[in-house]
């Protein structure tokens, strides 16, 4: 899976969750997990030339920083979301 599409499913996924404690941030590690890559510097290129559409869907969701600490020994964010999000019928 490439890594901008991993990050396209988790804004997908966020935007049908209703409960905020299931919503994921975007971060390096959550698309390094889902993407199944370690390739850091194509992360890091996506997630800097996109920082401000990120930022802002963070923002409508209300996910701070720390969010996805929240998860730690409850869910894993690659048994939460599933792909292709956006292809599922509503």
């Amino acid at each position: 899976m490439n890594q901008n599409s991993v990050k396209f499913d988790i804004i997908a996924h966020n935007n049908r969750i209703g409960e905020k404690d299931l919503k994921w941030r975007i971060t390096n590690n959550a698309i390094k997990i889902l993407a199944g890559s370690s390739n850091q510097r194509a992360i890091d290129r996506i997630i800097t030339g996109q920082q401000q559409a990120i930022d802002a869907h963070h923002a409508t969701h209300g996910l701070e920083a720390n969010h996805n600490a929240k998860h730690k020994r409850k869910r894993k964010i690659s048994e939460a979301i599933e792909f292709p999000l956006e292809l599922q019928p509503e």
